[in-house]
């Protein structure tokens, strides 16, 4: 980047609610999915089978707890131990129109531990609200035009993958803004 005004202004699009609303979008953050533990409750990001994906998030009415359990020999997912659909298919449910993709990074256990999933629907922007705070973006130093990022999460693979949304989001941002003033 050109110059220190411009680093500024950098920085301030970085940590833009907007760019962060497009992270929670793409990441699927907005149906987040925990563990009920012994003790307290854990998110599951990396242990749950699938992940919740909706066409339309800026669309979701906001949800309680809804319990999830992942039967592998038919590979369907059941709902409140109610409603049962497929992977990978858009379905329409009590809570709306959801899709349930794999986990990427789940891995199967061996064990028989049955573990107790459930998912909560928010609003993509008050999400995004809520994870700006562990972002921090700054110049490397006074002269400099390489901007630092970090994320604190207690998720070291959510955090990555926030991060590289981030800047991801933001390429693309840039690219349209160039192709709109080009045009």
């Amino acid at each position: 980047i050109s110059s220190k005004k411009i680093v500024e202004n950098e920085i301030e699009i970085i940590q833009s609610r907007t760019l962060m609303t497009n992270v929670v979008k793409t990441l699927g953050l907005y149906a987040p999915i925990y563990e009920k533990g012994r003790i307290h409750t854990l998110s599951a990001y990396t242990k749950s089978p699938v992940k919740i994906q909706v066409p339309n998030p800026d669309s979701i009415v906001e949800t309680k707890k809804i319990n999830l359990s992942f039967d592998k020999k038919n590979q369907l997912i059941i709902l409140n131990n109610k409603y049962k659909y497929s992977i990978n298919q858009l379905v329409k449910s009590p809570w709306g129109v959801l899709k349930f993709v794999r986990n990427k990074y789940y891995i199967p256990e061996e064990d028989s531990v049955k573990h107790q999933f459930y998912f909560t629907l928010e609003n993509p922007r008050g999400v995004a609200s809520g994870l700006l705070s562990g972002l921090k973006a700054e110049a490397s130093n006074k002269l400099s035009s390489v901007i630092n990022l970090s994320y604190r999460d207690a998720i070291p693979q959510r955090a990555e993958d926030i991060l590289n949304e981030i800047i991801s989001s933001y390429d693309q941002a840039s690219t349209s803004e160039k192709d709109k003033l080009a045009r």
